[in-house]
């Protein structure tokens, strides 16, 4: 009869767990709504992120590329919204198509980082030791340099192009991402149910991916949503500087070093870009300070 009791009771007891997650998801959701700048984040970032998506749809491709000397630097008009550059390519196309190149590199790296980071905290928070010393060691070492200094350090070595951008950032970048959840990692071991697990006979791995990692998921998730805006911007200084992406690659950074020198003449070669850079950069911040003040504890009643 105890038995049978107990497999009766484990089927509510699930049910009721997960009652109490969509009901925080639910939660969540509510507060994060109930942030307007947040939600004005997140309608930006959608407009963005779609018309990048769909801009092989209502913009040919060879209005990327396509050079027409007869109307170089014509201002913008209904013909062409954003006007042209020196070479009367246009800009709005470039823009949009810039969008996906820009959006790519800051998604990459911030997954390849959030990657590195969960490996390297994970250990150092779960494991401690000798582990935990030498590679935290390493991390403070990478953090007394400047992020861009660091990545152009890495680019420098390595050469242009687009993933050795990828590659420079994300090294950059994952000693941040390592730091904070070696933090929480270490907050989540004493936890009474760790122990529990511990007592239960529990493995090493199966806390980690059981218990570990997933709630991690809420701090690894709003460092990444802020760290998002910043990677964009490194990646537009670096190609600004000419240390990464090159033209006639539609990046917004290296489209503001080709108008640079025409600023004053065609002020709008590099209004375009710049704008762009900074309504992306605007929208994620509004959207990672909404996400975090949604995952706030304090936050919750």
């Amino acid at each position: 009869m105890t038995d049978e009791k107990n497999i009766a009771a484990k089927p509510a007891e699930w049910e009721l767990e997960q009652d109490c997650i969509e009901e925080e998801r639910f939660a969540f959701f509510r507060r994060l709504c109930e942030n307007k700048t947040a939600v004005l984040g997140l309608i930006l970032l959608t407009i963005i992120v779609g018309m990048a998506l769909t801009a092989s749809l209502w913009i040919p491709q060879e209005a990327v590329t396509t050079q027409d000397i007869s109307v170089r630097f014509v201002a913008p008009c209904r013909e062409f919204l954003f006007g042209t550059d020196g070479f009367g390519r246009d800009i709005f196309a470039r823009v949009v198509y810039g969008a996906r190149v820009s959006l790519f590199i800051a998604v990459s790296t911030i997954a390849i980082s959030c990657l590195a980071g969960l490996v390297l905290g994970v250990g150092c928070g779960y494991l401690g030791g000798k582990f935990d010393a030498i590679v935290m060691r390493i991390v403070d070492v990478f953090m007394c340099l400047p992020p861009l200094l660091f990545s152009l350090s890495i680019v420098a070595a390595l050469g242009n192009g687009m993933w050795k951008l990828i590659l420079a950032v994300s090294i950059t970048m994952t000693p941040y991402f390592t730091r904070v959840i070696r933090a929480t990692v270490m907050s989540l071991t004493s936890m009474d149910y760790i122990e529990a697990a511990r007592a239960n006979g529990a493995t090493h791995m199966h806390i980690i991916l059981r218990h570990i990692i997933p709630n991690c998921l809420g701090p690894i998730i709003v460092e990444a949503t802020i760290n998002l805006s910043y990677m964009i911007m490194l990646a537009a200084s670096l190609s600004f500087i000419g240390m990464g992406v090159v033209s006639p690659t539609p990046e917004w950074g290296a489209m503001l070093s080709e108008g640079r020198e025409v600023m004053l003449d065609a002020p709008w070669v590099v209004l375009a870009p710049g704008l762009a850079i900074v309504i992306t950069a605007l929208s994620v911040n509004l959207l990672g300070d909404g996400i975090r003040d949604a995952l706030d504890p304090r936050m919750k009643r």
